[in-house]
């Protein structure tokens, strides 16, 4: 895994409190993806949002772009409501960027 920044956006703080259960580290899981998607929201869409005044680090629902932190919110509710269901970090990753159910994709590993 590659390295994380070791300070979290104000946005990823606030969503921690939303992370109160036993369920995987869903702050450390949307850094991640943050990262990986966009890294760090330099790169592809979060580009065009930025550009827009909006939002989206995250290649959530391409091609849109939400209000600054709206992004952040609707990942974190993504994957707590994946992790209530039952699916592991992988099943959830692979799910994120290949739109199936499956523990058998790069972002399973990217993840870990």
């Amino acid at each position: 895994m590659g390295v994380v920044s070791a300070v979290p956006c104000v946005e990823h703080q606030r969503i921690g409190a939303m992370n109160a259960s036993p369920f995987p580290d869903v702050v450390s899981i949307v850094a991640r993806t943050r990262q990986l998607e966009s890294s760090n929201g330099t790169k592809g869409l979060a580009a065009t949002c930025k550009a827009k005044g909006l939002s989206n680090d995250y290649g959530y629902n391409i091609p849109n772009c939400y209000p600054k932190g709206e992004d952040t919110r609707l990942v974190t509710e993504w994957f707590q409501k994946r992790f209530s269901e039952g699916l592991s970090l992988s099943e959830a990753g692979c799910l994120y960027t290949t739109g199936k159910i499956t523990t058998d994709c790069e972002r399973a590993n990217q993840l870990k």
